[in-house]
């Protein structure tokens, strides 16, 4: 499975590459939702983590762009942010979970897992 990544921060990225990797998925990192948008329409990966504040701009329109493209709309995302107010924007937004920044490096590859193995089994359920 391929992971996209989309966070402006260089180091967190690479740690969060660096950790999907070891669990032994494929990573795509953009550090710009426009670049992402572009590669989504020639690939589509197994989940997308997406940090909310990405060069001054919200992932609301990102997230719209994405679910708005019937190709697309079934992508899973987790939203990634340091915001106090997470749970409420996750739950207002269409995504299919949250990682709290700044993260536990253990508890991060748990919840990718957790979340890959969940999503895996609803696939396969349809």
């Amino acid at each position: 499975m391929k992971i996209f990544i989309c966070e402006d921060d260089k180091d967190i990225s690479e740690l969060m590459q660096i950790l999907i990797t070891d669990l032994g998925y494929e990573v795509e990192v953009f550090s710009e939702p426009e670049t992402m948008l572009e590669m989504l329409k020639r690939q589509k990966p197994g989940l997308l983590l997406l940090d909310y504040w990405l060069q001054d701009r919200s992932a609301k329109e990102t997230i719209h762009s994405i679910k708005s493209n019937p190709k697309l709309k079934d992508l899973p995302i987790i939203l990634i942010s340091a915001v106090d107010n997470l749970d409420s924007l996750a739950e207002s937004l269409p995504v299919n979970g949250m990682i709290r920044k700044p993260f536990n490096i253990d508890d991060f590859q748990n919840q990718i897992t957790s979340f890959v193995n969940a999503h895996a089994k609803k696939d396969s359920s349809h």
